[in-house]
């Protein structure tokens, strides 16, 4: 799992116990949604080792915590994120 503390680090937020739980949640909420809009046939493990989903991550729990409600859907630069790992060939990865 992405560590929440490198996300408070770039939210520029105080490590304080409600920042702390906001963001975990909030980045295992990010986490299950990139893998599922990948794919829902590998591992979310897999994916974890991959720069490019870390950022995703990052960037979706970054736009859930300024605003819950995703008024306009996932950004342009997640989208884009998130076809480039559609993209990657992830066969000999673990299935679940």
């Amino acid at each position: 799992m992405i560590d929440p503390s490198k996300v408070l680090t770039e939210l520029n937020l105080d490590e304080t116990d409600e920042n702390m739980q906001t963001v975990t949640s909030l980045v295992e909420q990010s986490a299950h949604i990139v893998a599922n809009s990948i794919s829902q046939d590998v591992s979310q493990d897999v994916f974890e080792d991959n720069d490019i989903y870390e950022r995703a991550v990052i960037t979706l729990a970054t736009d859930l915590y300024y605003n819950r409600t995703l008024p306009d859907g996932l950004s342009l630069g997640l989208q884009m994120m998130i076809n480039t790992l559609k993209g990657v060939d992830w066969t000999g990865a673990e299935k679940e």
